[in-house]
């Protein structure tokens, strides 16, 4: 008898305050999980404002809330989808 992985349903929040210290400029499921901020078989994730973003980052594959979104884009970062 074989057990399935459980299947992962919603996005885990990383607040962009836990960024700050994150190395590279490009913000994406790989980097996230090199820093140890989401478990290796994360499929979503989606960033949640917090505090205030002092660096221009790249934002790819990763959601992001509207408040996330004003403040990366405000520090001169990018979303892409």
């Amino acid at each position: 008898l074989q057990f399935a992985q459980p299947v992962q349903t919603c996005a885990i929040p990383i607040w962009l305050s836990e960024l700050q210290g994150l190395p590279g400029d490009v913000v994406d499921l790989s980097s996230l999980v090199e820093a140890g901020m989401v478990p290796y078989r994360t499929l979503k994730a989606k960033l949640v404002a917090s505090g205030e973003v002092t660096r221009a980052w790249t934002v790819r594959g990763v959601g992001v809330t509207a408040g996330a979104r004003r403040l990366i884009e405000q520090a001169g970062g990018t979303i892409v989808t």
